[in-house]
């Protein structure tokens, strides 16, 4: 299932956004002695660990944590100085691929698909 280049999933000021708080974040967060992409490592693990936490209790600030982690994951993506845009689009496909593969789910039907532009 192919979308095709004009697909977006990060829209114009999202997507400056997030460059913007990428920006910031190399500022703040760059020291000598850790990596940015490193330190941006740890902060995932951490958010990851306290949405586990937060999810567990029934607390809805997990969903807060969860776009934290997405932006921390937006983040790494940059620091890797490809597009947040085309990279989750390749995903989309990737986790679409998995979950239609009869393997994965443990049967042949292949399900709804998403209401997007293909090609």
């Amino acid at each position: 299932m192919r979308y095709s280049v004009k697909s977006t999933v990060i829209n114009e000021c999202a997507a400056e956004r997030i460059k913007n708080i990428h920006r910031l974040s190399v500022r703040c967060n760059a020291s000598g002695k850790v990596s940015h992409r490193d330190k941006i490592l740890s902060m995932i693990k951490a958010h990851a660990a306290e949405i586990e936490e937060l999810s567990a209790a029934a607390d809805r600030r997990h969903l807060i944590e969860t776009g934290d982690l997405i932006i921390l994951c937006c983040e790494l993506i940059l620091e890797a100085e490809e597009s947040v845009d085309e990279t989750l689009l390749k995903c989309f496909d990737r986790f679409e691929s998995k979950l239609d593969s009869p393997a994965a789910n443990g049967n042949t039907d292949k399900g709804g698909e998403a209401n997007c532009e293909k090609k």
